[in-house]
């Protein structure tokens, strides 16, 4: 078995996502340096020295990476961005944002895409919010879901029936079932992990 070391003169890794679309790549964000920037850089999966594309971003953090189709989405903590959206073959011309939307007072911590959408996850850790879901459908539109009683979210993910699963990092754990019902009213249920 071959191993290899990579030793990084840059910041340590905030996010990492493997990059399928064109080959066997590998998308890494960076924190933020002493020139108040963070790096997202496009590498050889087989050898990180091989770099495609480095954009700088004037954000705090890079805090996740996701791909749909020919994009790839970066979740950032920023007083005004939500998520960066940029074209695979073409990152540094073609770009485009998601703002914060009004009435969220947190930074998103993780992304999940669902189709050519996405779903942002606020963690509910600011005294006196909820965890809160942010869908962002194709056409550019934001529907907020207030988890209400839920805080201190720490991951999410999508199971193949449509459902967001989240979890919390309080004790004990809870395991938080996001689900539509008809009429595309979204509820959920907790269960605790003991």
């Amino acid at each position: 078995m071959l191993i290899k070391k990579y030793n990084y003169e840059t910041t340590k890794i905030t996010a990492i996502a493997v990059d399928s679309y064109n080959g066997d790549y590998l998308w890494i964000g960076y924190a933020i340096n002493s020139n108040n920037i963070c790096k997202l850089r496009k590498v050889s999966a087989h050898d990180f020295s091989q770099i495609y594309y480095e954009i700088d971003l004037s954000v705090s953090k890079i805090v996740d990476i996701s791909f749909s189709g020919g994009s790839i989405y970066v979740a950032v903590d920023d007083d005004t961005l939500m998520v960066r959206i940029y074209d695979v073959s073409s990152p540094l011309t073609i770009s485009s944002d998601v703002n914060l939307p009004s009435g969220i007072n947190e930074k998103p911590i993780a992304i999940i895409m669902n189709g050519p959408e996405f779903i942002a996850l606020f963690p509910g850790i600011i005294a006196g919010e909820n965890a809160k879901l942010c869908y962002y459908n194709y056409l550019g539109n934001i529907e907020i879901i207030d988890l209400n009683t839920i805080t201190n979210a720490s991951s999410l993910t999508m199971g193949s029936e449509g459902n967001v699963w989240v979890v919390t990092s309080e004790a004990p754990s809870n395991l938080v079932r996001v689900y539509q019902l008809s009429g595309g009213i979204y509820t959920y249920t907790k269960t605790p992990l003991l």
